[in-house]
């Protein structure tokens, strides 16, 4: 008996992660979205740095987005959580030119 109370709790701690875009070019107002997931809490994404603004969200199955966060300086991460979803990554539609997006990953579990 104090066998399976030992291995249900280590089943609540799977561990997922997904590198969503990888090495892509995003025009302005270009996105990427991960598979859904339950337990999302990581959010990230680095991009070649020329000036242009990433932003990245977490998104419910609706699609009801929190507000993103943003940075111009190559990397912007998000620790927001979301109990079901998939997260977001997106070149500002106010780049003036295509971004390099070297990645897009996050994690749940």
């Amino acid at each position: 008996m104090l066998a399976a109370a030992l291995v249900l709790p280590a089943a609540a701690f799977a561990f997922w992660s997904q590198t969503y875009v990888s090495n892509t070019t995003f025009h302005p107002d270009g996105i990427g979205l991960s598979a859904f997931n339950q337990s999302l809490y990581f959010n990230q994404m680095t991009w070649t740095n020329n000036g242009d603004t990433g932003e990245i969200t977490l998104c419910d199955s609706s699609y009801t987005c929190y507000p993103y966060k943003w940075d111009n300086g190559g990397t912007v991460a998000d620790t927001r959580t979301i109990s079901y979803g998939r997260a977001k990554c997106h070149s500002w539609s106010g780049n003036a030119y295509d971004m390099y997006v070297q990645s897009c990953y996050t994690e749940a579990g």
